[in-house]
């Protein structure tokens, strides 16, 4: 609906003539309908989730956030986590399995999710492929670290992992003089 010409500036606002008419037509009144606080309205309210539903407790996203499909992805990923060999401390991140004693894997859609987040170009068909290198790396890795740990003692049945850190960016020695040699590590 077009305003009538003159009654706005370019722009929107009302200009002096039109809030004048508008004054002398409302005896000067508030536009405003002013009800009393304890005055029963039947307006409707904004729909609301109960408080927590979905919610977990320890970061307040909704639980099955990181398990939803990115927008715009095309290929529906499995959500299955499998559990590690990797004992876990005390420390629980937000994504963990509460109390449980060894750390779960992300599922290919978790992966994926994250990568997006993350600013790279994930594709979806490679994501069972990628999870399945990221468990083989970190399983091995961990057998390394028992490696070193029974160096200093025989009893290694109280080592737990602490927490994962993901670093991509970040070089060995060994990567970084063969990426000055020109050789590309993973095609990414």
């Amino acid at each position: 609906m077009a305003e009538p010409s003159g009654t706005t500036t370019d722009k929107g606002a009302p200009t002096a003539a039109a809030a004048q008419t508008w004054l002398a037509g409302s005896g000067g009144a508030c536009p405003v309908v002013h009800t009393p606080k304890n005055a029963d309205t039947t307006s409707a309210a904004a729909p609301s989730a109960p408080v927590g539903e979905n919610l977990n407790p320890r970061n307040n996203m909704l639980m099955q956030e990181r398990q939803s499909p990115a927008i715009g992805q095309r290929e529906t990923l499995s959500t299955d986590r499998i559990t590690s060999n990797i004992p876990k401390a005390d420390f629980n991140p937000a994504h963990q399995v509460e109390d449980a004693e060894r750390w779960e894997y992300p599922s290919p859609q978790m992966f994926y999710n994250a990568m997006k987040r993350k600013g790279w170009s994930p594709e979806e068909r490679d994501m069972s492929t990628i999870v399945s290198i990221h468990n083989a790396v970190n399983e091995t890795a961990w057998r390394q670290v028992l490696e070193w740990e029974r160096l200093e003692n025989d009893d290694i049945n109280d080592v737990k992992l602490v927490r994962f850190m993901g670093r991509p960016k970040d070089l060995t020695p060994k990567a970084r003089f063969k990426s000055l040699a020109g050789s590309v590590p993973l095609s990414i």
